[in-house]
């Protein structure tokens, strides 16, 4: 009986193991996507040039200086 138990918690561990992988790979990718400007349906330019419009922030654009303004229109 004991050795039942140590099996079963064995097998329900190595399928956690590889849940946790599965997603966590995927959590990787959805942080990427959350990061682009262009998903938003922005673009990259300097905020000079950003005057007037809605920027959004926390995307690839501050890696270059830049902000990420929503196109209008």
């Amino acid at each position: 009986m004991a050795l039942n138990v140590i099996i079963i918690a064995a097998i329900a561990l190595v399928v956690m193991v590889i849940v946790l992988f599965i997603f966590g790979s995927k959590s990787s990718d959805i942080s990427k996507t959350t990061e682009d400007c262009g998903a938003k349906f922005g673009e990259c330019l300097l905020k000079e040039d950003c005057i007037g419009r809605p920027i959004i922030s926390n995307t690839d654009c501050e890696k270059n200086d830049e902000v990420c303004c929503i196109k209008l229109s």
